[in-house]
């Protein structure tokens, strides 16, 4: 007897025993996990395995103790005695109130199965851990019999099944067709004639190590694994559900690209993308990773239920993380336990609440929407030229400072030359707006300083008695906007001053200079629940502050509010009076500033931007470019004019205090020196570019933990609205290693995922790279590891590529390059009868597999080969062509049209076209891409009669082969040299002698038609953006193109070679 003993992760009270700790088996009976789990699952545990909730007659098959107890009479498994074991009587019944599975079920067990699982019991009824969920241990590797074929430790395995099998591996193909199929697997584009003459003339024994090399560290190839990554992640450049809301989290994107492009180690893409905020000092970079989290549909519609939408959110994110990284079904315990694999509701309830503690608040940006918490995010450009602006604005107001401590002695001349005119012109300081609201003409209400930049009152108007004059009253429709009023920077000093009388508690905004659209930018001064308080908002809430004064205003009652800012960018800056006394305040929000106030909206009277409008009287609003002092409040509250030049002058210079020389020097700089004003008009131009440059920066969703964390609870039935216990994050119990703590957290996850010992990660992630390169995995079912997914073709080749993943320092490229240099990877696809008869599925790799490329690879592919791709590296999502109004199909209120690019954007590489979740880009969906609503880590293949019509008439492909065309014919004169040149660069090979007699054939026939139909070759020839060429005759372009759109239709051009 043969014995293998199976260590467990952790070994739990009640656990499975395909679960438990140790197996004994010999080599003569089925084996439990490759034979007789599948049975056991697919036919039995529906109604005798781990969910108690649905199992019948007390009865746990999944469990060896349970299955051999007996229950009154009978024994349900008696081991070595399958006549006494009442599991082969039921199975080999025939009444329908006998057998089991019962008919109803209908799951009948074939005559095999019940031999296997009869030869199973009579064995002694062993039980074993899924291999899944087995530690990996490199396996030691295979000694073949034919010792000349295996170029590495790949072709070792799998020629060790091939031979168990009585198979042969298929004889390699050409260096031409190895060089196409690879650079098309690794890049997702075709190989240039270049580099084909390139490898063809290169007789260095590592002239294909060299190819690899080139092409793993190319932008292409980080593109190419990069599109993967979008289905697994669900991108999509809108929101989904009913509005479908466009979205920004194309950075995410980019990052994902850049990863691969810097050849980031697979750990540390997986921590950065589920915790890469949780990181200590975490960067930019790693906070924009996090967006992977983020890429689920969002609703965006008015009238739902939050909690509704919130446990989707989370389940989704429960779902992709588990099926991307460990190929597991985790969402199916979201109802009941699992059925299958040994995971509780619990577990999955638990590992939700990694991910349910941030905001999901949704807010405007700009012409987005989506859900905080999110993150600016510039570009390297961007961040350069805002380095450069904050560098040249230190510097400005280094300055200014410095240029205040030299202005004594001119002050003294200039005051000496004062004449009573100047004075009375210069009149005070600092007064740059005072709106008395005393009359309105023609819904204009004048400023006192500055008559060209009055107000203008929006709204019914109604004036009546204020504290001088009159005042305006506002019931919640009316304001007063004035635009080029208060317009100062976060680093500037200026107060505000107003009389207002509440009509009530939350009278609404008396003061602002806010765009709520672009995260609250600006300020405000608002009255809510009585009490007075204010925002500096850069990004709310993550860079502004807030304060609040503690004490309430009356009701009803005339009131003077200022409010002065001494430019520190803090809410210590920040101080508050009420009736001219200095307010004891809390700072809600105490984030220092960033960024600029600055916004191109208006200042105004009695409401923000779109919100918190105004109920009451207000009046004599004044506006100052510099810190009241308290005693110039207390004037302004007393209803005097606050201080003015002539009122300082008439105090002789020895007798004047500290704070008036301030003043008088301040004045002096900013309204009399030459120097401080350049320097001031140039601080206000660095504020007009830097905003140009903060309104272009992108806005994306990341993950940003709560401060106060959110409870999850179990879900009853997995229902928002029937939450029950409250439980704490953590991982899956049955797979956690030792002693899980009490609370973990999505570093915790992450750590946990990549350390070296974990079963799944290392195995799901080479099993998908392999999928990628041969069309299907090792493990068939890529999503599913779990008890009901594909048992491997090759487990122990799975497990030496998982082992040897972690010993490269979890680099990719090291497995990719090790797969495409093997024999296997070489082969031809040629079927022989044999391979047909033993192996009809190619799971044993005795040949080369044959598919058609991915959807986005047969765009480009076309692309490329006619000249036409634009290779630029991320940024925003482009629109190619597409047919006319399906957006509108889709649309609320059909608002939205698809207006496709002009120029560049339409030969993009496809990954980059804009998704729109309710209407995906349709050629991209004829051939099998996903609508990504959710994570799909395994595209469906499909061959279908619209494919092809897609391919003849879709403008992109027309294009393609007109551009192509006169490629063609940019080439030395003679149909055979064009023909080959053609050949060559569609399929990396000369035509045969019968390829080319038929496409000289249908070059002549073409030639004739379009000769004598002039109109249709135009027709042809007009299709696309590219400009035409002139000095081609039409005809003849035409005759090309009809031949070039062939070639680009070949079965072997959209097929893997």
């Amino acid at each position: 007897m043969k014995t293998k003993i199976l260590i467990l992760l952790c070994v739990l009270a009640g656990s499975p025993d395909w679960l438990a700790a140790e197996d004994v088996t010999t080599a003569a009976e089925p084996d439990f996990v490759r034979d007789v789990l599948p049975i056991l699952s697919n036919h039995c545990w529906s109604c005798h395995g781990p969910d108690a909730a649905s199992r019948q007659a007390d009865l746990r098959l999944d469990r060896r103790a349970n299955a051999l107890q007996t229950h009154g009479s009978v024994t349900p498994i008696v081991p070595g005695d399958p006549s006494a074991s009442e599991v082969v009587r039921r199975i080999r019944a025939t009444a329908d109130d006998v057998v089991m599975p019962p008919p109803a079920a209908l799951k009948p067990l074939s005559r095999a199965q019940q031999d296997i699982l009869q030869q199973w019991i009579a064995a002694g009824a062993p039980y074993g851990r899924h291999w899944a969920f087995r530690s990996v241990v490199r396996p030691p590797l295979p000694v073949g019999s034919r010792s000349n074929w295996p170029r590495n430790a790949v072709d070792r395995f799998i020629l060790q099944r091939q031979q168990a099998a009585g198979l042969s591996p298929a004889s390699a193909v050409s260096r031409s067709t190895w060089l196409r199929r690879v650079t098309l697997d690794l890049t997702g584009l075709p190989p240039t004639l270049a580099e084909l003459d390139a490898l063809l003339a290169d007789d260095r024994p590592d002239a294909e190590s060299r190819v690899v090399d080139r092409l793993l560290k190319s932008a292409a190839h980080a593109e190419r694994m990069a599109l993967h990554w979008l289905d697994a992640a669900r991108y999509a450049d809108t929101n989904g559900y009913n509005n479908d809301e466009t979205r920004t989290m194309w950075p995410w994107r980019d990052w994902v690209i850049d990863a691969f492009q810097t050849g980031m180690p697979y750990d540390q893409f997986v921590t950065e993308q589920l915790a890469g905020d949780l990181l200590p000092g975490s960067t930019l970079s790693q906070r924009v990773a996090t967006g992977f989290n983020r890429n689920h549909v969002l609703t965006t519609e008015g009238g739902v239920i939050p909690a509704e939408y919130q446990a989707e959110y989370v389940a989704d994110r429960v779902h992709t993380a588990a099926t991307v990284f460990m190929g597991i079904s985790l969402q199916c315990a979201r109802c009941h336990d699992h059925k299958f694999d040994p995971f509780t509701q619990r577990d999955f309830y638990r590992f939700g609440a990694l991910f349910n503690n941030i905001p999901d608040k949704l807010a405007s940006y700009g012409a987005v929407r989506m859900a905080e918490p999110v993150l600016k995010v510039p570009s390297r450009v961007q961040q350069w030229q805002l380095a450069q602006l904050a560098l040249r604005q230190e510097q400005l107001s280094a300055g200014l400072e410095k240029r205040l401590t030299t202005l004594d002695q001119e002050m003294v001349a200039w005051e000496a030359g004062l004449t009573p005119a100047d004075v009375q012109r210069l009149g005070g300081f600092g007064l740059t707006a005072h709106f008395p609201l005393d009359e309105v003409a023609d819904a204009h209400t004048p400023n006192a300083v500055d008559a060209d930049r009055g107000g203008t009152v929006v709204g019914p108007l109604e004036l009546v008695k204020g504290v001088a004059g009159q005042a305006l009253r506002l019931a919640g429709s009316t304001y007063v906007d004035s635009k080029e009023t208060g317009k100062f920077d976060s680093a500037d000093r200026f107060s505000l001053s107003a009389w207002f009388r509440p009509a009530a508690a939350s009278a609404g905004a008396v003061l602002s200079k806010m765009d709520d659209a672009n995260a609250f930018r600006g300020y405000d001064l608002l009255v809510i629940d009585g009490k007075v308080e204010c925002h500096f908002v850069h990004h709310w809430p993550d860079n502004a502050f807030k304060v609040v004064t503690r004490e309430r205003v009356a009701l009803n009652e005339w009131h003077h509010v200022a409010l002065t800012y001494d430019g520190t960018r803090q809410a210590s800056g920040l101080q508050l009076f009420i009736d001219g006394q200095l307010q004891q305040v809390e700072i809600a929000n105490n984030n220092r500033l960033a960024g600029t106030l600055l916004t191109d909206k208006p200042f105004r009277i009695g409401q923000r931007q779109a919100s918190v409008p105004f109920h009451g009287l207000i009046d004599e609003v004044q506006v100052f470019s510099h810190a009241l002092l308290s005693s110039e409040v207390a004037q302004l509250a007393q209803g005097l004019p606050p201080t003015r030049l002539a009122t300082l002058l008439a105090v002789p210079p020895v007798n004047r205090s500290v704070a008036q020389r301030t003043w008088l020097r301040e004045f002096y700089a900013r309204r009399v020196d030459l120097k401080s004003r350049h320097m001031r008009t140039e601080l206000q131009s660095i504020e007009t570019r830097n905003e140009a440059i903060q309104k272009a920066i992108p806005v994306t969703m990341v993950m940003q933990e709560r401060k106060q964390r959110r409870p999850t609870h179990l879900l009853i039935r997995g229902q928002y609205d029937q939450p029950g216990e409250i439980v704490q994050p953590g991982l899956p119990a049955s797979l956690f290693a030792g002693a899980a703590p009490a609370e973990s957290t999505r570093l915790d996850l992450a750590r946990w995922l990549t350390a070296p010992d974990h079963p799944l990660t290392a195995r799901v992630a080479v099993n998908r790279w392999w999928a990628m390169l041969f069309g299907t995995g090792l493990v068939e079912t890529t999503g599913d590891f779990g008890v009901q997914g594909a048992h491997p073709s090759h487990p122990e080749l799975l497990d030496w590529l998982a082992t040897e993943l972690i010993r490269q320092q979890w680099n990719p490229r090291a497995i990719l390059k090790l797969i495409v240099l093997s024999a296997t990877y070489r082969q031809s696809a040629d079927v022989t009868p044999q391979h047909q008869e033993l192996d009809p599925q190619n799971r044993l790799l005795a040949r080369a597999p044959r598919w058609r490329l991915p959807a986005e690879t047969v765009r480009d592919n076309a692309l490329a080969i006619s000249g036409l791709l634009q290779q630029r590296i991320g940024g925003p999502s482009v629109y190619p062509y597409q047919p006319a109004g399906l957006w509108e199909d889709v649309s609320v209120e059909t608002r939205v049209k698809y207006v496709a690019d002009r120029g560049a954007g339409l030969y993009r590489r496809s990954m980059y076209t804009f998704w729109k979740r309710t209407s995906p880009p349709p050629s991209m969906l004829t051939f099998g891409a996903p609508d990504r609503e959710t994570c799909v880590v395994r595209r469906a293949r499909t061959n279908t009669p619209l494919q092809a019509l897609v391919l003849l008439n879709d403008p992109t492909y027309v294009e393609a082969a007109r551009v192509f065309a006169e490629r063609i014919m940019g080439q030395p004169s003679g149909d055979s040299q064009r023909l080959d040149f053609a050949f060559r660069c569609v399929v990396s090979r000369y035509p045969h002698d019968e390829e080319r007699a038929i496409m000289d054939e249908m070059l002549r026939d073409a030639r004739e038609r379009f000769s004598a139909d002039p109109a249709a070759a135009r027709q042809l020839l007009a299709v696309g953006d590219t400009p035409q060429s002139t000095g081609l005759a039409a005809a003849e372009w035409a005759a090309w193109t009809s031949l070039a759109s062939i070639l680009l239709n070949l079965d072997e051009t959209i097929s893997n070679p």
